[in-house]
């Protein structure tokens, strides 16, 4: 039952950081999100420059113990206003 419990709360934690991806005006087609066990794991591209204000709304998610950032960051990207 706890395996269970864990996956939910991963699905619900996942499902707030993609409300929390578009309250930031950052292009996020590219980025890929995964969540285990609370740990939010981003990957992909992404452009520079709203990155710190994105990861500090991930961070500052209920439920989130820690976030590792594999992203690639495209100096060019064009973000979305």
């Amino acid at each position: 039952m706890a395996v269970r419990e864990d996956i939910e709360r991963d699905r619900e934690l996942l499902a707030r950081v993609r409300g929390a991806e578009a309250t930031v005006p950052i292009d996020a087609r590219s980025m890929h999100v995964k969540v285990n066990d609370g740990v939010v794991i981003l990957s992909g591209v992404t452009s520079a420059r709203k990155l710190p204000e994105l990861l500090s709304a991930i961070r500052h998610l209920d439920g989130v113990k820690d976030v590792i950032s594999e992203l690639r960051v495209n100096q060019d990207t064009t973000e979305m206003h």
